[in-house]
């Protein structure tokens, strides 16, 4: 720790001790008086405020050692607190304090203090500095006017030849005005200062309008109740009110990150509730057990064992209650785990949305958004924050006012970048602490997870839509050729068939053998005409895998082993795809019906832009000059008409057939007789 820390602490633990000290001194003066519980507790309550604005000062003076507001609540605080101990230990009988030169001296620099932080305070919040010159003039009367009434002030305690306005009347021949001229000087100051802070709060925007106002809350609430008298309710509300400005500042800490600081809140409110039950339980046996045990100091035991017993066992769950009032689901990571996964596993409709609507509650965000890589919107849920336009990319900015800056965390499956998860608006504007971007960079996880998840469905879903609409162009296009093509070659058949009849009946044998010949014709073009519909069929392989799964599966049952040896083979024009694997069909039936070969191996690549499709047999070859037939002449044409080519290497060792198909086709597909 460095020397300011330690200083603070060890300043702390002396305040807190003095704090103790008018707790009991309290507790011992009511007692004395026969005072009711409620009165004690209100003064009790009354004896430790002062505490409290000092951790608020110490808090802020360690993390922002330059800050002055830190530095004013420590001050203010720490005197503050000496003087009212010193003064609860007076009315004990424990000690003489109000007329010492030691209690002139604490509660003239405290009520200095307590002057300069109502007269600074609206000029130095939330961020330390005087922003423009009326705000210096303004603190320089301020500073001015509170020195000098104070002065005034412990002047007349020093000497009671000496008076103050609201002191004994003043001597003759000393001027009334004179006695105000100090404290007018100061009111001007203090006056303006909070007319600028007004001003600053009309003309201010997120978040500085929310800090103003709920600074200028509090200290409405400090003025209209000090002017309520000391009765005992007024005191009660005293109390509240003196505890609603520090309050303020932690409100400005933890909602709107006042001073740009991380936030140690909930532990401090933790700790102002456990103080307030543990007085209170003090309270509550203290009275209980003097009124039997006057004198003694059992009542002080007993009161610290009740408060041992009852209540030091309940600070895990009120720090647990506090830190889900003011951080929400955030504040317990296995809950917020578990209800995303909920999330993800009951909703089944637009499933992206539900979790960040999740994610928005948790986080206090206004609204979440899943970008993809380029920046482009993938899903979101929750409010749109003003006039900043969420879905559009970050890269072109927004005519209208800027918004709150975003919060993101990338999106990462398998160490590849897939997005990110962007929260805008709300809780979002602070900066997060570590434990809560932690959680965030969990939830990321979660929500990379279902992202990844939901293209998969989609992409099944445009796939499984691409083969429907396949199988119906496909079906479309099967009637038409069996209507237009194959159709009129069966009726023709038909027709020929009885007038061939109609010769024999008639013994006309020349006409009949005319007949015969006609009709040998129209059935070898039938023949053709069925082989050429089949063969434009596209696979039904291909319309399950890709090309290498479908020859495997093709061939997968067959007699003759093949073997299909695939390199990085990219997705391919369905065009190349049904090419390819003709050839390859063809290639792997010549191998079986006329090289008696035994294996078969069938290679798929690509090389530059190409498709290199090759299939090679251990078989007898091509004899030579065997004249090339209907089915070499086929692929050879198949791949001539995508802009490739066909090549055929034979020997007595087996025959290779490589077929080069461009992977963007240069002429569209034609009718290939079989």
């Amino acid at each position: 720790m460095t020397i300011r820390v330690w200083g603070v602490a060890l300043s702390g633990a002396v305040v807190l001790a003095l704090a103790a000290v008018a707790v009991a001194g309290e507790v011992v003066v009511h007692t004395r008086d026969g005072a009711g519980i409620v009165a004690t507790g209100v003064a009790v309550v009354l004896g430790v405020v002062a505490t409290s604005w000092f951790a608020v000062g110490a808090y802020l003076a360690i993390q922002r050692p330059h800050h002055p507001l830190g530095w004013l609540f420590i001050a203010v605080g720490g005197t503050t607190q000496v003087g009212v101990t010193g003064e609860v230990a007076e009315r004990a009988g424990w000690l003489s304090w109000t007329s010492s030169p030691a209690g002139v001296a604490v509660d003239g620099i405290a009520a200095t203090g307590m002057f300069l932080l109502f007269g600074l305070l609206p000029l130095l919040y939330p961020h330390g500095t005087l922003a423009s010159r009326a705000s210096r003039i303004v603190a320089a009367v301020t500073v001015a006017g509170a020195l000098a009434s104070q002065a005034q002030v412990v002047r007349a305690m020093i000497d009671p030849a000496h008076t103050w306005p609201f002191g004994p009347p003043p001597a003759d021949g000393e001027a009334t005005w004179t006695l105000w001229l100090p404290w007018a000087v100061y009111l001007t100051g203090a006056v303006a200062g909070w007319v600028l802070c007004v001003a600053r709060l009309t003309g201010a925007t997120h978040p500085l309008r929310q800090q103003l106002a709920w600074l200028l809350l509090a200290v409405i609430a400090v003025m209209v109740t000090a002017a309520l008298g000391d009765s005992l309710v007024a005191m009660a509300l005293q109390a509240v009110a003196l505890l609603s400005l520090p309050a303020a500042i932690a409100v400005g800490i933890v909602q709107y990150r006042l001073l740009d600081i991380d936030t140690a809140v909930p532990r401090a409110v933790t700790a102002g509730i456990m103080a307030t039950a543990i007085a209170g339980v003090y309270v509550a046996v203290a009275a209980a057990t003097g009124a039997r045990l006057t004198g003694t100091t059992l009542p002080s035991v007993l009161a610290a064992a009740g408060v041992a017993v009852l209540l030091l066992p309940l600070h895990t769950r009120v720090s647990r209650i506090v830190d889900r009032a003011i951080y929400g689901k955030r504040a317990d990571p296995l809950r917020t785990v578990a209800d995303l996964s909920s999330t993800v596993e009951t909703d089944g409709e637009d499933l992206l949305e539900a979790l960040l609507r999740e994610i928005t509650t948790t986080f206090g965000a206004g609204r979440a958004v899943i970008r993809d890589p380029d920046g482009g919107v993938v899903a979101s849920a929750g409010q749109r924050p003003g006039r900043t336009p969420e879905d559009a990319p970050r890269s072109t900015p927004d005519a209208g006012a800027p918004g709150p800056a975003p919060v993101t965390v990338d999106l990462t499956l398998a160490g590849v970048r897939i997005g990110e998860l962007e929260l805008i608006g709300g809780a979002a504007t602070r900066r997060y602490t570590a434990s809560e971007r932690a959680l965030l960079e969990a939830i990321a996880g979660i929500v990379a997870l279902t992202v990844r998840a939901t293209g998969l469905a989609d992409e099944l879903e445009a796939q499984r839509d691409a083969v429907v609409a396949a199988a119906e162009g496909e079906r479309h296009r099967l009637r038409r050729d069996l209507h237009d093509g194959l159709g009129p070659s069966l009726t023709g058949l038909r027709l020929g068939l009885q007038a061939l009849g109609d010769s024999l009946d008639d013994g006309d044998g020349q006409r009949a053998r005319r007949i015969a010949d006609v009709l040998h014709d129209e059935s070898e073009r039938a023949v053709t005409e069925v082989r050429r519909i089949v063969d434009a069929l596209r696979p039904t392989e291909l319309e399950r895998a890709d090309l290498a799964t479908a020859l495997r599966d093709r061939f997968d049952a067959g007699v003759l082993p093949v073997t299909v040896i695939a390199a990085d083979v990219p997705a391919l024009a369905p065009s190349v795809e049904v090419a390819a694997f003709r050839v390859v069909e063809e290639a792997v039936a010549n191998a079986r019906r006329h090289a008696n070969a035994t294996t078969v191996t069938v290679g798929l690549a690509v090389t530059g832009d190409a498709l290199v499709a090759s299939v090679s047999d251990d078989g007898t070859g091509i004899a030579d000059g065997a004249a090339p037939g209907v089915g070499l002449a086929s692929m050879r044409a198949r791949a001539e008409q995508l802009g490739g080519t066909l090549e055929v290497q034979s020997s007595s060792a087996g025959t290779v057939v490589i077929a080069a198909l461009p992977l963007a086709p240069t002429a569209a597909p034609t009718e290939v007789a079989p």
